[in-house]
């Protein structure tokens, strides 16, 4: 029998959705860049540059597998040197960067994208309910989740 997760995606528009085993952020501005789309084995997000706060969209689940792959895309509105990073909290110790959990998506772009990579569902990732953000920063700033 597959053991199976459930990825609930806090899609981040430059500020982090958070409870009391995961921080807020400190950034409060998408003026001139912002995340546009998430899509991720079966989330398919969209959204507009938000502030004034943390965005949740703890809402929007995907089912993964240990073990399996799956791609992660992005699109952002871009506007030059942006970095776009994911973190999912795979052993779901309230860390979203342990070794394994980060994962740079796309360096130094002003493209839209959408920008793609691969992740690995890891065969040890803990089953049940698993936080996952994803951040644009400026200049590769800001890269703590």
């Amino acid at each position: 029998m597959k053991k199976f997760l459930s990825l609930l995606f806090s899609l981040l528009l430059i500020s982090y959705f958070s409870n009391a085993q995961y921080c807020n952020s400190n950034f409060s501005d998408a003026t001139f860049e912002y995340i546009t789309n998430v899509n991720f084995a079966g989330i398919n997000n969209s959204s507009g540059g938000n502030v004034g706060g943390p965005v949740d969209y703890t809402s929007q689940v995907a089912i993964v597998s240990p073990g399996t792959t799956y791609p992660l895309s992005v699109t952002i509105e871009a506007d030059a040197s942006e970095y776009v990073y994911a973190f999912i909290d795979w052993n779901q110790n309230g860390v979203l960067d342990d070794t394994g959990e980060a994962y740079t998506i796309v360096s130094n772009t002003s493209s839209n994208g959408p920008h793609i990579i691969d992740i690995d569902v890891p065969i040890i990732a803990t089953s049940g309910n698993t936080r996952m953000r994803v951040m644009l920063a400026w200049a590769g700033t800001g890269t703590t989740p």
